[in-house]
């Protein structure tokens, strides 16, 4: 996987605009899936990140970066906890929950939809559509919005505009650790 195919799937994640991020990129029988891990990790983990494999499937690793801090905090919620206890995550640890989230990914064959929690969408437009995955959106774009619309339009203009520059500063050379933003303290 290139510098560039992970900027362009990930911007928003490095950038500290979203939580998380899932994403497949194709395999080749000379990838080493695990040198890989190690050299991207090596490079996210000071700052705060993780990437880990989820699964393979038809030639394609699927990945799910995030934000160690950030998740914590969205997976603190009241309601969020109460929905993910129901549903068997050990709510009172974050990991846990990132390896329940991972079996049911592995395991089901759609995505299920308590994903939304941990790529950092709005917690009531997750609970909407958990509750109602049939129900009309009012808007749908990196996610189906069902509360804030205008809150939700900004936001997904800023995760646009942050790819586009993310992928700007690639082609131009920057390094992909330059543009790794560090945590807040």
């Amino acid at each position: 996987m290139s510098d560039e195919v992970f900027v362009r799937c990930c911007a928003p994640t490095l950038a500290g605009l979203k939580t998380g991020t899932i994403f497949n990129t194709l395999l080749t029988p000379a990838d080493d899936i695990p040198g890989l891990l190690r050299r991207m990790n090596h490079l996210l983990t000071g700052k705060g990140l993780r990437l880990i494999p989820v699964a393979i499937r038809s030639s394609r690793l699927i990945l799910y970066l995030y934000r160690v801090r950030d998740l914590k905090r969205d997976l603190a919620s009241g309601t969020v906890i109460d929905i993910l206890s129901s549903l068997g995550y050990p709510c009172d640890d974050p990991e846990g929950c990132v390896r329940t989230l991972i079996h049911r990914l592995r395991t089901q064959k759609t995505f299920p939809h308590e994903i939304g929690f941990f790529l950092g969408f709005p917690a009531d437009d997750v609970i909407h559509y958990m509750r109602d995955p049939g129900a009309k959106a009012l808007y749908t774009g990196l996610w189906k919005v069902y509360t804030d619309i205008d809150s939700s339009l900004h936001r997904f203009a800023q995760i646009r505009q942050c790819t586009d520059i993310y992928c700007e500063h690639i082609r131009r050379g920057t390094r992909l650790e330059q543009l790794i933003v560090q945590p807040h303290k």
